[in-house]
Order: C-alpha cells, then structure tokens, then sequence
C-alpha cells in the first residue's frame, strides 16, 4: 500500500528534490552467469551494477536542482578481498561524480569495514564516512551514522544524536521488526522511543524498501533498498533510487533501468508468445522436476540457444531436479504378480529411459530372479 501510494505520484520531481539517494549496489562479478560484457570487457552483473552509477550521474546532469547525492552503504559485495579493477571501476565514477557541483557522501556499511586498508583507496582517505557526523545542509542539519557491529553502539550514537535534534538521521543497520530478504522478521522489538518524531531516519542495509509510521509521522524510519534487482530471490521486486525534499522531508522514488531475473518452469512454460517479452535483456533461471533423460543435455543447450540467440536472454542457468525413481502404476484388476510388475513398469517407461522394451524388460526379469532365488 505505502510503495503504491508513492508510485502515484504524476512525476518524482513534483516533490522539489535537492538529494538523491541510494544504497547497497554490492558492486560484483558474479560468475555463475559467465558472461562478459563486449564493449567494456567486464563480467555483466559488475558492467550493470556501474551502469546505475552512469544512470544517476545522467540524471543529476540533467537536474541542476540536485545538490547532495547520499551513499547508505555496502557499494561492494566482497567484504575484504575486492579487486583492484572493480574498485577502479567504481573510482571512475566517484571521479565524474566530484566533478560535478554536487556534494557525494558515502556511509561505511557493513561491507565496506576493510577496505579501509586497500592501497587503491588511500587514494581516496575521504571516500568513507567512518564515523559519525553532522553535515549541514540548507534544510538544517544532517547526521551520518557509519554501521556499528554491535546494535547497541548504534543505539547509543542515535541516543547522542537525538540529543541534538536532527532534522534528518541516515545509518546503515538492521533494525528490529522490520524484515530480512527471506521475508523473515528480524528479531526483537522496534526500539520505537529512539526514533523522535519529525524527523527523517533513513538506512541502507536491507535490500527491500520498507518504512515504520506512527501517529506523529508519516515517515519514522525507512530502507532504501537496492536500486536494482542482485539476484534471483528479488524476482518481481521494483527497486529504487530515492529523491528527498530535504525541507519537507518528502521522499519519492526513480526506477532505473536494470536487467530483471526472471523463472520458467521446464514442464511447463512454451517457448514463445508472452515468453519473448519476458526474457529479453533479462536474466532466466529454469527449474522444474524432470525425468532421467539420456539426452536432458542436449535439450538444455538447445533451450539456452533459444532464449540467448533468439529471445536475447542475457544469460540462461537450469536449477532442475531430475526424478531419481520412477514407480509404475498398476491399474486396478491387474495380476500383481512379479513378473506382471516388472514387465509393466518396462511398458510404461522404456521410452523415456531411451532403451529397447524387450531387452529392458527381460535384463529386469533375470535380475529379480537371480536375487530372489
């Protein structure tokens, strides 16, 4: 209900942003798909996580009225092991970034702790806000609130920061009552008393948009989200940048263009019609329970073929699980004798197991007489 009350809105920009904001990009080759973008040479999902940094520079060049753009952290997945091509990829940007009249701030999330020690980024001593701040802003004061380990060090820096009454509070933690990617509520409760009325507490960290009310504010806290879809288990989730009002505390979202994940069911999906639409420029996972096929192989390479080739899917992964029995159904009135079951269960599945009925069913006959003698 709230996300649809805010995709209702005419346009984003009718709010009168001056910040945008953004989180969790968890820059990544992820080498499952084996795909290698042709013009850059970079692995696609790390190529597609630096084309959102290419779209909002766009978008900021052509909205001279955005003056802050806010990074709530976790900009890469690798916690401690990042290589240097994708922290110089990212580099690229933060550089295009600066040199626009903007102000680009990065919050440390939890992904982010050692790199602090990378060589690469003593280039950039300032990238990472380590601790907490306060950084004016036209619209009074905003605190920055790095990711503490422990829940409890977070409390006590918003306790501190409380004490100055903030208009504007942005962390990257996890939070009681609200929810982890699974769906699962994390633990505990929401520490309602330590978020003030009128004022905005927004968070990087969790992966999926979601916000508190109460009867004072519209808005208690809220989680960005990615602004992109990382993986399968985001099927069919929109994802967002966010545009801020930083007077009104007005928030609203921007969808990006982004490569969506999509799944087909093997048994069931035809290949063609809705499904074209579906696939393209999209990333396709297929599952589905399968008989024991000698030429399963084949058939999925065909099927991949297709969807690549033809309906221009970015990449193709089978998650299938084959059958491991297959029982034979006796029907009613048969003679349920052994060498009846046998010669019904060669009957009802020689052809799917690509072997000759006669051969299959006297082998089977032979060996069952062998062990029951």
């Amino acid at each position: 209900g709230t996300m649809k009350k805010l995709l209702s809105v005419k346009s984003p920009w009718d709010i009168k942003p001056d910040t945008l904001i953004f989180s969790d990009l968890h820059l990544h080759e992820r080498k499952e798909f084996g795909r290698v973008d042709p013009i850059t040479g970079l692995n696609t999902r790390l190529q597609e996580g630096l084309n959102i940094l290419d779209q909002l520079i766009t978008l900021i060049q052509g909205h001279p009225e955005i003056t802050r753009v806010l990074n709530l952290g976790d900009t890469f997945e690798l916690k401690d092991r990042v290589p240097d091509h994708i922290l110089l990829t990212y580099l690229e940007r933060i550089i295009k970034l600066r040199s626009l009249p903007i102000q680009y701030i990065n919050l440390m999330g939890n992904h982010d702790f050692n790199l602090l020690e990378y060589p690469t980024l003593k280039l950039f001593p300032d990238l990472f806000i380590t601790k907490t701040v306060m950084i004016p802003d036209y619209a009074g004061e905003s605190f920055f609130i790095p990711f503490q380990r422990n829940i409890e060090d977070f409390y006590r820096e918003l306790i501190q920061v409380n004490k100055k009454i903030p208009k504007k509070v942005f962390f990257h933690q996890e939070l009681p009552g609200f929810l982890y990617e699974s769906g699962k509520e994390i633990p505990g409760v929401f520490p309602q008393e330590l978020f003030l009325p009128n004022v905005l507490y927004v968070s990087g960290h969790l992966h999926n948009f979601q916000r508190k009310n109460n009867e004072q504010r519209t808005i208690v806290v809220a989680f960005v989200g990615s602004p992109y879809q990382i993986k399968f288990s985001k099927e069919g989730h929109r994802k967002f940048i966010w545009l801020l009002n930083s007077e009104t505390l007005t928030m609203s979202p921007v969808e990006l263009s982004y490569p969506k994940f999509i799944t087909l069911d093997y048994n069931n999906t035809p290949l063609g019609g809705e499904t074209v639409k579906q696939v393209k420029n999209n990333y396709v996972r297929i599952i589905g329970e399968v008989d024991p096929d000698p030429y399963l192989n084949e058939r999925k390479k065909e099927i991949r073929k297709s969807l690549e080739k033809v309906y221009e899917a970015k990449a193709v992964i089978f998650q299938q699980q084959t059958k491991r029995t297959h029982q034979t159904k006796i029907p009613e009135g048969t003679i349920d004798d052994d060498d009846s079951i046998i010669r019904l269960y060669t009957e009802q599945n020689y052809e799917f197991l690509g072997l000759n009925k006669e051969n299959m069913s006297n082998i089977g006959l032979n060996i069952f007489r062998e062990i029951t003698q």
